[in-house]
């Protein structure tokens, strides 16, 4: 009976271990790939109660341009890298934005991350809305063409984890997909051939 028992165990904990780190290995894999889905869903939409993650894609706001005074002057450190993923929340009201906030906005379908660094408050051009100036902090000139309210999708404020949009990027290309696809073909084919004797 003990020798019996003794090869039951020997037999069961193998298997079991095996199988968990599958599945945790699994879900892993599916959060991961699901998550930088969910990114590519929603990363065009105006972020609303919930906060939305973005990769930055340029490096605009990369660092500090030294002609660009008001950065030093009024200690903006809120740069951040090409492949940061950054959250991003719910504008304020139009009248709410300040100068030097950073927001995203849409220009010819591509998300911008830029600086409000002049607002042009209500007059006869442009009666019951402000227009925004915005600038990338490493570029030395302000962006063409001034922002409307209803450009703008969303506000950056300082939250970001360094690097991690590179593998989100990696994951949403075809590359990636693959690379998910050829996983969890070799891991199933791994647990299938296993033989628990």
């Amino acid at each position: 009976m003990g020798i019996e028992r003794k090869r039951l165990s020997q037999l069961f904990f193998p298997i079991f271990f095996e199988i968990l780190f599958s599945v945790v290995f699994y879900c892993a894999i599916f959060g991961v790939f699901g998550f930088s889905v969910y990114l590519n869903v929603v990363e065009n939409d105006i972020t609303q109660a919930i906060p939305t993650m973005r990769v930055v894609q340029s490096g605009s706001m990369a660092k500090k341009y030294e002609k660009n005074k008001y950065l030093f002057e009024n200690n903006l450190n809120d740069q951040m890298q090409v492949f940061d993923l950054i959250v991003t929340r719910k504008l304020p009201d139009e009248f709410a934005l300040e100068l030097y906030d950073i927001v995203v906005y849409e220009v010819d379908g591509t998300l911008v991350i830029h600086r409000i660094v002049n607002i042009e408050e209500p007059n006869e051009k442009h009666p019951g809305e402000r227009y925004f100036l915005l600038q990338g902090d490493d570029v030395h000139y302000p962006d063409k063409f001034p922002v409307k309210y209803e450009q703008m999708k969303a506000i950056y404020e300082g939250e970001r984890i360094p690097f991690v949009g590179s593998f989100v990027m990696f994951l949403q290309s075809p590359a990636g997909y693959l690379c998910i696809l050829l996983i969890i073909f070799a891991l199933g084919g791994i647990i299938i051939s296993t033989d628990p004797e």
